[in-house]
């Protein structure tokens, strides 16, 4: 089954409107749901069918490295994307894991290489 729900974990509202908007646009029938912090994607994750989440490595200026391999080891239908200037640490079981996959924020790019991330994921 197809997940209806993805949440979108990032800290600046601008950002964070522009990659909701752009996925909505992108991938027919998916909901978007935002998050500025770790407890408000904990709970949409908990209320919602999600079946994929969107996230920066920091948030709040901390690095949520440890806290997003956690989501993907207690939720194994989580697929997950990160992007962020910086990798993310990742345990060496989850190097070459289909389920997660990292975008290098750079200039100029805007949110496509995002997208395309998410449709990979939702194929």
């Amino acid at each position: 089954m197809r997940p209806t729900g993805l949440v979108v974990l990032e800290d600046e509202p601008l950002l964070r409107n522009v990659i909701c908007g752009a996925l909505e646009a992108s991938i027919p029938g998916l909901r978007t749901h935002p998050a500025s912090t770790r407890l408000e994607a904990s709970v949409l994750l908990d209320r919602f069918d999600i079946g994929q989440m969107v996230s920066e490595v920091t948030v709040g200026g901390t690095n949520i490295s440890r806290w997003l391999i956690w989501l993907l080891v207690e939720r194994p239908s989580l697929n997950l994307v990160t992007f962020s200037t910086q990798k993310p640490w990742v345990p060496a079981e989850f190097l070459e894991s289909p389920r997660l996959l990292h975008i290098e924020k750079r200039g100029g790019r805007g949110v496509e290489p995002l997208v395309t991330a998410c449709r990979m994921l939702f194929s």
